[in-house]
């Protein structure tokens, strides 16, 4: 899991160093046999687009595991007693009140909140880690050199703690439940049967041409999508997704709010 955090947090840097703000968009991660196959950048700063791209790299790609990356603002625990992270977290229970209140009410620069990389990663036996990576930064003229705030990063992994709960965690569980297009083609009940006519003999070869068609269909609802070369070191690859001016160009036209 490491490799990937790492790789988010180097994407991430990508992001910042190439564009104004240093916002990304909703990305997701798929991987297949412990190595990363694409990353798919959503065209707007809607988590429901960055859940539909994990969908299609589960069905298309065959991908076992699902990385979906998402800039966003979190609660700052350190320093703070039980009951006054309870207040706050009550304070900006509404969706969208921590973006408003950093924004207009200052709520960043009193470090009740700040923004942060929040990571959900799951296994193909729907096992979820919800890692979160606060940093300080507020684009180029913010006047704030980027770094995170490690002493607020947080973590819940199902496999020694609680089930994480909420929109994004059950629905890569759903998601992760789905047989990807080769394995439904066999399946005589299922709706892709008729495929199986014309399906390759073995699983590697089939889904290699249908993550093909998957990317090309992504690619027509406005994603922006990258294969991965394997092998590299979480910064090469960060760094070979796409040439960072074309990254700047390419995410240009994207919603600067986040979540």
């Amino acid at each position: 899991m490491s490799q990937w955090i790492d790789l988010a947090k180097h994407y991430k840097k990508v992001f910042v160093e190439t564009t104004p703000t240093g916002d990304m968009p909703p990305s997701v991660l798929g991987i297949r046999k412990n190595e990363p196959q694409a990353l798919a950048l959503a065209p707007n700063v809607d988590k429901h687009l960055a859940l539909h791209a994990a969908e299609c790299f589960r069905v298309g790609f065959g991908s076992d595991e699902l990385l979906l990356v998402l800039d966003a603002h979190t609660i700052l625990q350190a320093g703070k007693s039980k009951e006054e992270v309870k207040r706050l977290y009550e304070k900006y229970s509404v969706p969208g009140s921590m973006q408003k209140a950093c924004d207009e009410e200052g709520a960043c620069a009193a470090r009740e909140i700040a923004d942060c990389l929040l990571l959900h990663h799951i296994t193909e036996k729907g096992v979820v880690r919800l890692d979160t990576y606060p940093y300080d930064y507020h684009g180029k003229d913010g006047g704030v050199e980027f770094r995170w705030m490690d002493e607020e990063n947080t973590s819940l992994d199902e496999r020694d703690g609680p089930k994480a709960t909420g929109l994004i965690p059950e629905t890569l569980r759903e998601i992760m439940k789905q047989k990807n297009i080769y394995q439904q083609a066999l399946d005589p009940s299922s709706e892709a049967h008729y495929l199986a006519r014309c399906c390759p003999d073995d699983e590697e070869t089939a889904l290699r041409h249908s993550s093909v068609s998957m990317r090309a269909i992504l690619e027509m609802q406005g994603f922006v999508v990258m294969e991965i070369i394997s092998g590299r070191t979480p910064e090469e690859l960060a760094n070979s997704v796409a040439d960072k001016k074309d990254i700047c160009q390419r995410v240009s036209r994207l919603v600067k709010n986040r979540p």
